[in-house]
C-alpha cells in the first residue's frame, strides 16, 4: 500500500514539472545543435566550412535564448536552477566584454577573427547555451539523447573522411593546403577534424559499454571503429595524443571502479576486447600508411616526429606561444581583445618564426588557454582555468558519489565517465590545436552535462509578479528585436561569404558582375577587411594589365578601406605599398614611390620580420637607383624568406648593378635553383658565369 501511495506521489510531481512545449522545443534545438554543427559545410560560400557552421550556430542559439525568456515570461516557467561555478563563467563573460571595448580591433573581438569566430559574441552564446542547459535537461535520458545526436554526426563524419583517406572523396575540392589523402572531412582541416574526433570517440566507447540493447551495442562499437580509423588517417598527432591519454585514463578508471566494486568486471574485459580490436584497426592503417615513404602519410615516421622538438610543428608552435605570452605581459589585464591574435601575433613575432614560415601569418595560438589570456589578459585567463577546474572537480565528483551497485547506477557511472575523458581529451586537444564552434560546442555542452547533474544545482523560485508585469512583457519585446537583429546580422554575413565567391566567379568574365557582388559582400559585412582586400586585389591586377588610372584609383580606395577596417592587417598594407610602387614606376611619379616607402614602413613597424616589407622597399630603391639600400634591403628580404626565388634574382639584379658580381652569381645561382624551370633566371645566371669566365 506504502508503494503505491509514494508511486502515485511521484507521477503527480512528474506531471506537476512536466515540460511546456516551449523547453521541449529548446531541447530538440540542443539536439539539432548537436547532429548539425559538425556536420554542416556550404561550397556556396568562400569560407566553405567554419562560416556555415557559426552561421547555424548563431541563429539556432539565438532562438534557444528568446524561447527561454518566452517561456519564463509567458509560458510556465517557475524556477530557475544554478549552479555555483557558473560565477566564473559569468566572470569570464563580463572581463571579455571589457576586453573588446578596449580591444585592438573591437569588431573582431565580438565577432571573431574571420574562419574562427571565437569573440565575445560566441563565448557570450556558448555561456547562454550552458545556462539555458540546465533549466531544459534535468533527466539523464535527455542527456543521453543529446550525445546520442553528436555520435551519430561523428559517425557521418567519420565514414566520409575514410571515403577521403581512400581517394573516394565524391567532391572535388581543389589544390589542398595539405597532403592529399588526409582526412578533413565535414572540419575541412585534418588537425580540427582530429578535434572533432577526440571529443566524439570517448563517447561512443562509453555508450557502447553502456549499452544493454545488443543491436544499440552494435551500432555504438561500429561507431568507435569508424571514428577510430578516421582519427588515425587524419594524421593528426596532438589527436592522437589526446586519445590515447583517454584510452588510458579509461583503462585505469575500469579498473579502479571495478576494484572498489561500482562496477562489474565485465566492463572491463568489454573495453579490453575493444581495445584489441582497435589495435588491429591501428595495424591496418600502418600497413596502408606503410606503403607511403613520406611522414606525415606515414603513421609511425608521423608518430616519431612527437619527439622532434627543435624543428617542425611543434618548434613552430614554441614560437607562437612565445608570441601570445609576450602579448600578455604587455596588456596583462584585458588582454587585446579575443580572437584577435592575428593581428597581435604580426606586433610580437619572433625572428625564429620567421625563418620556419616566412609566409604564414599565425591567426591563433594553437593553444586554447594562451589563446584566452593574449585576448583577455591574465583575469580571462583565471576566470577560465577556474570554470575549468571547477567542472572538471565536479565531474569528479559524480563519479565517486556514493551509489548502490545498480545496473542503471552502473550505466550512469560509465557515461559520465566517457563524458569526463571525452571532455579531458577535447582539453588535450586544445592545448595544442585551434578550438572552433564545429567541435568546440560538443565540449561546452558537456561541461553543461556536468553541472546540471550535480547535487550542488539550486533553484530559485520565480516570483509570479514576473510574468504579470508589463516590464517583463517590454522586456520579451526587446529580446524578440535583438533576436532579430542577431539572425539578420549571422545572415549578412553568410551572405557576404557567398557573395564573394560570387564576385570572384565574375572576375574574368564580367567586371561589372564582379563589382555587384563584391559590393554587396562588403556593404552586409563592412567588419571583414579581407571582402575589400579581396576586391581590392582584382582591380590591382586589372591595373597592372591595363595601366587604367580609373583601375588603379579604384584599387586605391578599396586597399585603403580594407586598412581602415584592420590597421594592424600587414597583408593590407602590403598590397598598398605594391600599388604604389607599380603606379610610380610605371608613370614615373615620385609621390607614388614615396607613399610605396610610407606603406611598407607602415608594415615593417608593425612586424619588424616581414620579408614583404624589406621587399617593396628594395624594390622602390631600385626603381630610384638608390643600389645600397635595395640591396640591403633585398638580401634582408632573403634572409627572412630564403626560398622566394624571385627576391634572389632582384638580389643579383642589384648586386651586378653595385659591381659586385660574385655576390650577383650567388644570389643568381640561389634563384635559379630554387626555379630552375624559370628562363629569365637561367638566362641571367649563365650571363654572370660567362663574366666570371667560369
Amino acid at each position: 500500500m506504502a508503494k503505491k501511495k509514494r508511486k502515485k506521489l511521484k507521477q503527480k510531481k512528474e506531471k506537476l514539472v512536466e515540460k511546456s512545449w516551449v523547453e521541449k522545443f529548446i531541447s530538440y534545438l540542443y539536439y539539432f545543435l548537436a547532429f548539425s554543427i559538425p556536420l554542416i559545410f556550404a561550397r556556396i560560400t568562400y569560407d566553405q566550412f567554419d562560416m556555415p557552421k557559426i552561421t547555424v550556430f548563431r541563429i539556432v542559439s539565438i532562438l534557444i535564448i528568446f524561447l527561454y525568456f518566452y517561456a519564463i515570461i509567458l509560458g510556465r516557467k517557475k524556477e530557475i536552477r544554478w549552479h555555483p561555478y557558473l560565477i566564473f563563467l559569468l566572470a569570464f563573460l563580463i572581463i571579455s566584454f571589457l576586453s573588446t571595448i578596449f580591444s585592438i580591433n573591437p569588431a573582431t573581438a565580438f565577432f571573431g577573427k574571420y574562419r574562427r569566430f571565437e569573440g565575445s559574441f560566441t563565448f557570450l552564446l556558448y555561456a547562454a547555451l550552458v545556462f539555458i542547459f540546465l533549466q531544459t535537461f534535468e533527466k539523464r535520458e535527455q542527456i543521453k539523447t543529446l550525445f546520442t545526436w553528436a555520435i551519430i554526426a561523428g559517425t557521418f563524419s567519420s565514414f566520409y573522411g575514410i571515403l577521403q583517406y581512400f581517394h573516394k572523396d565524391p567532391l572535388e575540392w581543389g589544390q589542398l593546403p595539405f597532403e592529399a589523402g588526409r582526412a578533413f572531412s565535414t572540419m575541412g582541416n585534418p588537425a580540427l577534424y582530429g578535434g572533432l574526433l577526440t571529443i566524439i570517440l570517448p563517447l561512443s566507447i562509453a555508450f557502447t559499454l553502456a549499452s544493454k540493447d545488443s543491436i544499440k551495442t552494435t551500432l555504438y562499437a561500429t561507431s568507435v571503429f569508424l571514428l577510430f580509423f578516421a582519427l588515425g588517417v587524419t594524421f593528426n598527432r596532438s589527436g592522437w595524443v589526446a586519445t590515447a591519454l583517454a584510452l588510458l585514463l579509461f583503462l585505469l578508471s575500469l579498473l579502479f571502479f571495478s576494484r572498489k566494486k561500482k562496477l562489474c568486471k565485465e566492463y572491463l574485459f568489454n573495453f579490453l576486447f575493444l581495445l584489441l580490436l582497435l589495435a588491429g584497426i591501428l595495424g591496418i592503417i600502418q600497413y596502408q600508411s606503410s606503403r607511403n615513404p613520406n611522414a606525415p602519410m606515414n603513421i609511425l615516421q608521423r608518430a616519431a616526429t612527437l619527439t622532434t622538438l627543435e624543428e617542425g610543428t611543434f618548434a613552430h608552435r614554441i614560437e607562437i606561444w612565445k608570441a601570445a605570452l609576450k602579448s600578455m605581459f604587455k596588456r596583462p589585464l584585458l588582454g587585446w581583445g579575443p580572437d584577435t591574435f592575428r593581428l597581435v601575433s604580426r606586433l610580437f613575432q619572433t625572428r625564429k618564426y620567421t625563418s620556419i614560415a616566412p609566409t604564414v601569418v599565425a591567426d591563433n595560438v594553437h593553444n586554447f588557454l594562451l589563446q584566452i589570456g593574449s585576448g583577455t589578459g591574465f583575469l580571462g585567463i583565471l576566470t577560465m582555468i577556474l570554470f575549468l577546474i571547477s567542472t572538471f572537480s565536479e565531474a569528479l565528483r559524480l563519479l565517486f558519489a556514493p551509489s548502490e551497485t545498480k545496473p542503471e547506477n552502473e550505466e550512469k557511472l560509465i557515461l559520465n565517465l566517457g563524458i569526463l575523458l571525452a571532455g579531458i581529451a577535447y582539453f588535450t586537444n586544445l592545448l595544442f590545436n585551434v578550438s572552433i564552434v564545429g567541435s568546440s560546442l560538443i565540449w561546452w555542452l558537456m561541461m553543461a552535462a556536468v553541472l546540471t547533474q550535480s547535487p550542488q544545482v539550486k533553484t530559485i523560485a520565480l516570483p509570479d509578479k514576473v510574468k504579470s508585469s508589463p516590464f517583463s512583457l517590454g522586456f520579451l519585446i526587446f529580446i524578440g528585436f535583438l533576436t532579430l537583429v542577431g539572425i539578420y546580422v549571422s545572415l549578412a554575413h553568410f551572405l557576404a561569404d557567398y557573395y564573394v565567391v560570387e564576385g570572384t566567379r565574375w572576375k574574368s568574365v564580367d567586371t561589372n558582375k564582379a563589382d555587384q557582388n563584391f559590393a554587396l559582400a562588403v556593404k552586409l559585412n563592412p567588419y571583414n577587411e579581407r571582402y575589400p582586400a579581396e576586391w581590392g586585389r582584382y582591380y590591382l591586377d586589372l591595373a597592372q594589365q591595363t595601366q587604367s588610372d580609373e583601375y588603379y584609383e579604384k584599387a586605391e580606395k578599396l586597399l585603403k578601406q580594407a586598412v581602415k577596417v584592420s590597421p594592424y592587417e600587414t597583408d593590407s598594407l602590403i598590397f598598398l605599398a605594391d600599388l604604389y610602387r607599380v603606379r610610380g614606376f610605371n608613370k614615373k611619379n615620385k609621390e607614388d614611390l614615396d607613399k610605396a616607402l610610407n606603406y611598407a614602413n607602415k608594415a615593417l613597424k608593425i612586424c619588424p620580420y616581414l620579408y614583404s616589407g624589406y621587399l617593396e622597399r628594395g624594390l622602390v630603391y631600385q626603381i630610384t637607383s638608390q643600389w645600397k639600400k635595395a640591396a640591403i634591403n633585398l638580401a634582408k628580404a632573403v634572409d627572412l624568406n630564403p626560398g622566394y626565388a624571385l627576391g634572389w634574382q632582384q638580389l643579383g639584379f642589384t648586386y651586378e648593378k653595385l659591381g659586385k658580381p660574385d655576390e650577383a652569381l650567388r644570389a643568381y645561382k640561389k634563384a635559379y635553383e630554387l626555379d630552375p624551370t624559370n628562363e629569365t633566371f637561367k638566362q641571367n645566371y649563365e650571363k654572370i658565369k660567362k663574366i666570371l669566365k667560369l
